[in-house]
This record gives structure tokens, C-alpha cells and sequence, in this order.
């Protein structure tokens, strides 16, 4: 791994001490400003340096200057000067951190499992084909496609040997793999985004104790996995993996299985890795997460929280609340959800507590509750929580990856309606006309790349219902034809 350049710092660009007052970083960077046109206008610097320096004074000007910016700035000097000191006291790791990745760490399923149940997994039970261990961690990470189908009411990886075939996601139509895959892509990408501009930049929020993780919904831990395994390939150390789901209350041989088999997985790559494997609790009551995140809490200080399949009414609510219980500052919300309420904007509209309590919609079966019943689509959304004069907020994180883009809303469209898609890629334009034929006339123009939905075929002309271009005006009775077009069967 390439270590992260250490963050510019803006008081040494303007010469300013860190108590500097509005007044007093304004002073300097007109002063500095002043000497530099000084400079050139004596010949002691040409227009290039004075160019570069000029963009350093005004940036240092521009975040100084803001009390949102300067603080993050602050922070960002101090997880910078915290992690170089860190990396001085540890030095390189020279052997595994797990001692014996032999001994049995497993979850304990009996009893009622309050507060939490505890495990660290067994990696010698992954680690007998370390060719099947290699290909999946490939996988898990992007290198190589990951396959899935649906087996037994879940989307499961598939492929011989699969080290985590009992792991599993909903079937649900609007964010399963094998109907709308990009759905859980961008939420998955957005994240990952993030953590590696974070950690690029010098901006960790997270520190020494290593990264803490926390997913409501988690289910059969598919997603989860894809993206910790993600996380952990950035040379970051996980230390701590907490796995909230009312399901969890009296696990089933299935969820058992996949809970097993995912801190198996923790385990063995951690120890791939050179890291210390990660604590993993799982807990079944959300109120016993809440009560276990306040200041100083077993499971305080979350970097990153997780809602990807917590679809029940009220869901909502029970995620924003844990999030603002056990947040670090900076630490970030990720949510996948069809509530109304995220929805106000695609990136989703600025948070703020609410309903206090400790009572959770989740805790009021002894199972999961039943899934919210709506057709509002499925919005990926990010927050940061932040620290304002009068509370916390969570402050949404805008990213083009958490909007949905024209083509993905319309074959997200046609699959619904069981329309087939086309792609415009044998031509550079595709004319559009009234009627299935070339003397019919020209309703409008496709360009290459384009997309389109379409339910009829008459002799090779196809009728289109939906185009992905939005600048594309035709009417809803116009025709292509599929000379140039080629069918878009994976996305």
C-alpha cells in the first residue's frame, strides 16, 4: 500500500498560528498576497510560481475562512499527526497478528443472546484450499465477476468451493442482483469512495483502534462482506464488526450457518491481511445496540453505519437513531432504503435528531417485522455526522454515484414491465420514425450509446416505450430499427 499524503496545512501556508481570528488569517493572506505581486513585479519570481502560490494562499484563505471547513481541516491535522505517530510506535508487522487462527471462536445460539453474542470465527476451516480462498477474495473485490442465482428464497454467490455459499440477500425485486444489480453497486461504490478519499487525503476519521463497522438489516450478510472485504483491501484494519438484525433474536439453522461462515471468512482474511482479526457481535435487539453505543460504550465511536435491507415501517426512524447514538464525528450513514422520508432529495436532505427514546419499531416482534408495503423506489443515500453550535446533524454527502442516472431508472423500468432493452452500438445516430419502416417519417434521433425499451418486433423495427436519453423528444409510437441495436442483457 502506498502511504496517504499527509493533508496541506492552511495555517503554515499563510504563516498564521491555529488561534489565528478571522481578522488575523485575512491580514495574512493579503499580506502574503502583497509580497507575492511583489515579487514578480521585481523579478524575484516568475508568473508560474506566482500562479501556484497564489491558488495555495487562496484555498488556505477559503477553508480558513469557513467555521465548517476550518474545522475539518483541524481534524484532519490531528488524525494526520496521530496516525504518523501510530505508525512510528507499531513500526512493520513482522508475523500474523493471529496466533493460532486454529481455535474456535464461534457464536454462542443458545440462550437469548442479551446484550450480544460474541464471535471471532475459525479461519483453519476456510483455509484448506487456499486457491478457492484466493479466487473469492478476488471476487469479493472486483478483480474477477462474482455469479449469482437465487437459491432457496435468497441471491447466493455460486461457483464451486464457494467459501460463503451460505451467505445470502433478499430476493426483493427493486435492489436484488439478478433483477437491478446496479442498485446495490452504487450504495457499495459511493462507501468505498469515500473511505479512499478519506484515507488518501489524510482525513481518517478513523484512528489507532482501527475501523468499527455497524449494519442494521444485515440478514445473511452477502452485502456486508462484499463490502468489509472492500474496506479491508485498502490496507485498513477492521477491529470491530457489529451485526444488527431482529432475526438474530432466535437465528434459524440458515441464519446460523451464515453468521458462522461470514466470521470464518472475517477471520481468514484478516490474517491474509497481517491484521488482527475483528470482533464481530451480532445483536437482536436494537435497543441493546443503543444502550451498549453511548460515550465510551463497548460499541462506541462507529465509523461506518450501515441500513441496506432494514425495510420495515419504521425502519427509518430505528436507523437514524442508532446512527446519531454511535456515529464518531465524521463517521458516516450509508442507507439503501424506499422510505419517503430519506428521499427528499437523490442524496437524501439533512437529518436531525428525533423522537427520542429508547424504543425500537424493530423490537416489537420476535422476528424481523414484515416488510414496509410501497412502490416508491429504492434510493441510495450517505450522510456525515457533524457537529454544529446548537446539535448534531447528519449532513448529507452528495456523490453521482447516489443518483440514479436516466439509463438506470428506465431499465429499472423494463424490467418491471418485462420490456427488452437496446443499445445503440453499431452506429454513431439511429433515426427514430412514426411508423416499422424506412419511408415512414422521422420522429426524432438516437446517438450511440443511447438506450431504449421496446415490447414489438415487426420484421426488425421495434417500437419504443422509453428512451435513457432525456434530450431525445419522440413520441411513445415510435420505431427503430435493430440493424445497429444490440440487446443489453447484464447491467
Amino acid at each position: 500500500m502506498v502511504a496517504a499524503a499527509p493533508p496541506v496545512d492552511h495555517y503554515a501556508v499563510l504563516g498564521v498560528q491555529k488561534e489565528a481570528t478571522t481578522a488575523d488569517i485575512e491580514e495574512a493572506y493579503n499580506y502574503r498576497l502583497d509580497r507575492l505581486e511583489n515579487a514578480v513585479h521585481l523579478g524575484e519570481a516568475d508568473e508560474d510560481e506566482q500562479s501556484a502560490l497564489q491558488v495555495k494562499l487562496e484555498l488556505a484563505m477559503k477553508v480558513l475562512s469557513s467555521p465548517r471547513q476550518r474545522s475539518d481541516h483541524d481534524l484532519d491535522l490531528k488524525d494526520a499527526a496521530a496516525l504518523a505517530l501510530a505508525e512510528a510506535d507499531e513500526g512493520p508487522l513482522k508475523k500474523p497478528p493471529d496466533r493460532d487462527p486454529n481455535a474456535d471462536f464461534d457464536f454462542e445460539f443458545s440462550g437469548d443472546g442479551r446484550p450480544w453474542r460474541y464471535a471471532r470465527g475459525k479461519a483453519a476451516r476456510l483455509q484448506k484450499n487456499k486457491e478457492a480462498l484466493k479466487l473469492a477474495k478476488e471476487q469479493l473485490v472486483g478483480k474477477t465477476p462474482m455469479k449469482f442465482a437465487e437459491h432457496k428464497g435468497l441471491i447466493r454467490h455460486v461457483g464451486q468451493l464457494s467459501p460463503f455459499g451460505k451467505l445470502g440477500e433478499p430476493t426483493t425485486e427493486a435492489t436484488s442482483r439478478l433483477v437491478n444489480p446496479e442498485i446495490r453497486a452504487r450504495l457499495r461504490d459511493a462507501i468505498i469512495k469515500r473511505v479512499l478519499s478519506a484515507q488518501q487525503r489524510g482525513g481518517r476519521w478513523w484512528g489507532k483502534q482501527g475501523f468499527h463497522y455497524a449494519s442494521v438489516g444485515s440478514g445473511h450478510l452477502l452485502f456486508d462482506l462484499e463490502l468489509l472485504e472492500r474496506i479491508r483491501n485498502m490496507g485498513i484494519r477492521i477491529t470491530q464488526i457489529c451485526l444488527i438484525d431482529p432475526m438474530y433474536k432466535k437465528p434459524g439453522a440458515d441464519v446460523q450457518l451464515a453468521l458462522r461462515d461470514f466470521a470464518d471468512w472475517q477471520r481468514a482474511s484478516a490474517r491474509m491481511a497481517w491484521h488482527e482479526p475483528p470482533d464481530i457481535l451480532i445483536f437482536g435487539h436494537l435497543r441493546d445496540y443503543y444502550d451498549a453505543s453511548f460515550a465510551g460504550g463497548h460499541v462506541s465511536e462507529c465509523h461506518l453505519f450501515v441500513q441496506c435491507d432494514a425495510d420495515w415501517d419504521g425502519a427509518v426512524d430505528d436507523c437514524e437513531k442508532l446512527a446519531f447514538r454511535s456515529l464518531a464525528t465524521r463517521g458516516v450513514f450509508a442507507s439503501l432504503t424506499n422510505s419517503v422520508g430519506l428521499q427528499g432529495a437523490p442524496q437524501g436532505k439533512r437529518r436531525v435528531p428525533s423522537k427520542p427514546g429508547r424504543t425500537f419499531v424493530g423490537d416489537s416482534c420476535s422476528g424481523r417485522p414484515v416488510p414496509a408495503k410501497t412502490d416508491d423506489p429504492f434510493v441510495p443515500a450517505m450522510w456525515t455526522l457533524m457537529h454544529t453550535q446548537r446539535q448534531i446533524v447528519l449532513e448529507p454527502f452528495e456523490d453521482p454515484l447516489l443518483c440514479e442516472t436516466s439509463k438506470q431508472n428506465m431499465r429499472r423500468r423494463a424490467v418491471k414491465k418485462g420490456l427488452d432493452v437496446w443499445c445503440v452500438s453499431k452506429a454513431q445516430l439511429l433515426e427514430a420514425r412514426e411508423g416499422p419502416g424506412l419511408a415512414e417519417k422521422v420522429v426524432g434521433t438516437l446517438f450511440h450509446g443511447d438506450e431504449v425499451a421496446t415490447f414489438d418486433d415487426r420484421n426488425g423495427w421495434l417500437r419504443v416505450v422509453e428512451w435513457s436519453n432525456d434530450l431525445a423528444a419522440m413520441p411513445l409510437s415510435a420505431w427503430v430499427s435493430n440493424d445497429v441495436l444490440e440487446k443489453v442483457t447484464q447491467w
